[in-house]
């Protein structure tokens, strides 16, 4: 996905300048390598962000729209699993996660052969909060963009309902689910 994304957003940003587009807004994580001088790597992020940059490069009138981890995430990739003990359920980073945090880098040691990376089973956040929003809630917020685009045109701006730990969120999944769910506590 990452090796076709950034020349296939390289060319929707040529067509729109092209076209002569007023408005385009676009969607994307912040390039991760560059704003850590190469000290991480997440090519997921550093290809859109890579793309972003590219689209203001060229000239294109656009806004850019960064958002948060989607609540959804919730209920696919990071739901939550049966610990081995089956007492209670725990926060899983998922396969898709697990294969992507791969990727990444920190202080020249790769991701995939740290010994946490093994088990991979939850995110390594420790108990830094993470942003976060219901899909549901961004489409209201494009279309503002959109029917204001002289207020918004040439900005950059984050979208996020809320900013919790992996606990909060583990505890409002408790409660909606009506069973214990806990945050695996894993950081690197």
């Amino acid at each position: 996905m990452v090796s076709t994304f950034v020349p296939q957003g390289k060319l929707v940003a040529d067509v729109a300048k092209s076209q002569g587009l007023k408005h385009v807004v676009y969607s994307g994580p912040e390039n991760v390598k560059r704003l850590t001088n190469g000290k991480l790597e997440v090519l997921h992020f550093d290809g859109k962000g890579e793309v972003e940059e590219y689209f203001w490069s060229i000239g294109v009138s656009m806004t850019s729209v960064r958002v948060a981890a989607y609540f959804e995430n919730f209920l696919g990739p990071l739901k939550p699993v049966k610990a081995s003990d089956g007492d209670y359920y725990t926060l899983d980073a998922g396969r898709e996660v697990c294969e992507s945090a791969a990727q990444w880098t920190s202080d020249n040691v790769s991701f995939h052969r740290m010994p946490q990376y093994q088990a991979c089973k939850a995110m390594p956040m420790g108990d830094v909060p993470m942003d976060g929003i219901s899909v549901a809630d961004i489409g209201a917020v494009i279309c503002s963009i959109f029917n204001s685009p002289e207020e918004f045109v040439g900005k950059a701006m984050g979208l996020s309902a809320e900013v919790l730990t992996m606990q909060q969120y583990a505890d409002i999944l408790s409660k909606g689910l009506g069973k214990e769910v806990r945050d695996a506590k894993v950081s690197f």
